[in-house]
């Protein structure tokens, strides 16, 4: 027992460690509750629960599933498993590769940057929206050396996979309040991707 003239402050730390949760950088919210002079320590500690309880986010279940996935032992199946879908797909059948959804005027301008710079070429590709496989299948007609085109590709899809997880890290921290919105969002973000992906399309077209 706290003495008699001992004014307790019941503070509830959120966020710190999810239980089964990694350490991870995010904030930390700190709540600080009314003074209570003479507190028993059961009281303080269900003055904390209270007010742990009260400033609980809410959060949507489909993102908490999938983020189980995600940092689960098969998240890095499913990303190979996806990887290795399209090319899964031409399987016994007759779309000669590297179609789908690419187009001749795609062609024409890789082989032309090929003919210009070689293996660099590749470094067009993100800022293009051409797909990478239509450089690699035209790298290939070109006789270009498989050391120096797997080392341009690599610089090139690093430096992309580096841009578009700062990019994601940025929209995570900004909209990780809003949370309980992730279905909404899974569902803005597909429409948006298609929209895009089209977009790239037709202008290739």
């Amino acid at each position: 027992m706290l003495p008699a003239h001992f004014s307790a402050f019941p503070v509830a730390l959120s966020e710190l460690l999810p239980k089964g949760g990694k350490l991870n950088p995010r904030p930390i919210r700190v709540r600080i509750g009314t003074p209570m002079r003479g507190a028993l320590a059961d009281r303080a500690r269900a003055e904390v629960l209270a007010l742990t309880d009260a400033y609980q986010e809410r959060d949507s279940r489909l993102r908490r599933r999938v983020a189980r996935i995600a940092v689960g032992r098969w998240g890095l199946a499913l990303a190979a498993a996806w990887s290795f879908a399209e090319a899964a797909l031409y399987a016994g059948t007759s779309v000669q590769l590297p179609q789908p959804l690419t187009t001749d005027r795609m062609h024409t301008a890789v082989q032309h940057e090929l003919r210009a710079e070689g293996a660099r070429a590749v470094r067009h590709q993100p800022a293009s929206g051409i797909p990478y496989k239509v450089y690699t299948s035209e790298a290939g007609h070109a006789g270009i050396p498989v050391g120096e085109w797997a080392l341009e590709s690599a610089a090139a899809r690093g430096q992309r996979i580096v841009v578009l997880g700062l990019v994601l890290t940025l929209i995570g921290s900004v909209v990780q309040r809003w949370r309980r919105f992730s279905p909404h969002c899974l569902v803005l973000l597909a429409v948006t991707f298609t929209v895009l992906f089209a977009w790239v399309i037709s202008m290739w077209s």
